[in-house]
């Protein structure tokens, strides 16, 4: 057991609360000149590790400062850029292959812990569910590969939304690493949850309950629930107790306020649900990049048959649909 999760384990025996870092892309505009693109954005701001990995560095540090007892690897949205081939983009002055990005990550947080000592931050391995593929099982095959000289502490499986079969696959494949292995959930009280407090679907009972249960029999080491707002997380952990033993844990997004803006003259503002860019066969990133490239502004409903007719060209809707186009004409 490494030093970093042995002391984990110990906080948790006690009885005393695991303090996990917080956002790593939502700090990078702060340390590199300028902002985040869209498509680094998108990605959490994995490229980072390509570009500037001083700045990822200084952010894991500053969290070791502040006293977080887990450290997240810059490495969420490594699957989708996998799955999607943006990091094919990213070589500009020589190859650029996701491995070395995920040993790269590792490394990043393992210096950052380090000089702690005894009581240093446990690194977790961050991954989004875009490990639920036809692929995947290779995919965490070949990561346990490259985590052989190096591994981290645990393998943390984050903003995750529905408990399908095939996601238990991907979880049992993460165990048998022979890593800890950590679930997050975008999950309230009401059932799936967004970042605004959205919620899809009708109440659940205790499904996600049960679910919980067959999680920590097939060896979990943790369950929380993750990106929604605050004001969300109320009852989940007693909620989950009633089903399993776990610890348990939850940390939401930031709360979210309404924000008035001028569309100016001639603008277009397009509003859409996530059944425009999602599939089954690739990932929600994918689907958005098509939409950013495909859209241009015109009149509201050359935009809405634009959008319809690209994202649905190939396939039928296999979700609901809901878009919104509305330009500025006059001043």
């Amino acid at each position: 057991m490494s030093g970093g999760y042995g002391s984990v384990l110990d906080r948790l025996a006690a009885g005393a609360c695991v303090i996990l870092d917080g956002g790593i892309a939502t700090e990078l505009p702060g340390v590199r000149a300028g902002h985040l693109d869209s498509q680094d954005e998108r990605l959490w701001g994995i490229r980072a590790l390509v570009e500037d990995p001083d700045a990822v560095l200084d952010i894991h540090r500053r969290y070791v400062r502040a006293g977080c007892h887990v450290l997240s690897t810059n490495s969420w949205a490594l699957p989708t850029a996998v799955a999607d081939g943006t990091i094919r983009r990213w070589e500009t002055s020589g190859p650029v292959h996701w491995m070395d990005l995920a040993r790269e990550a590792v490394r990043l947080a393992r210096a950052a812990a380090e000089p702690a000592g005894n009581g240093r931050p446990a690194v977790a391995f961050s991954l989004n569910g875009d490990v639920d593929r036809p692929e995947g099982a290779e995919t965490i095959r070949l990561l346990s590969r490259a985590f052989a000289d190096e591994p981290p502490d645990l393998i943390l499986l984050e903003t995750l939304s529905l408990v399908r079969p095939s996601l238990t696959e991907a979880i049992a494949w993460l165990v048998d690493t022979g890593l800890p292995v950590w679930l997050s959930f975008r999950r309230c009280r009401h059932g799936l949850c967004g970042v605004y407090g959205q919620h899809w679907g009708g109440p659940e009972g205790d499904a996600f309950g049960r679910a919980a249960r067959r999680f920590e029999e097939a060896g979990i080491g943790a369950l929380l629930v993750n990106c929604i707002p605050p004001d969300h997380v109320e009852g989940m952990v007693g909620y989950l107790r009633d089903f399993c033993d776990l610890p348990l844990g939850a940390y939401p997004g930031a709360s979210r306020r309404n924000t008035e803006g001028r569309l100016p003259t001639g603008a277009c503002l397009f509003l859409y649900t996530d059944g425009l860019v999602e599939r089954r066969d690739a990932s929600i990133a994918a689907g958005i990049g098509v939409l950013v490239d495909t859209l241009t502004c015109a009149a509201a409903d050359i935009v809405c048959a634009t959008a319809m007719a690209t994202m649905f060209s190939d396939r039928a809707a296999s979700d609901d649909v809901a878009i919104l186009a509305v330009r500025r004409t006059g001043a």
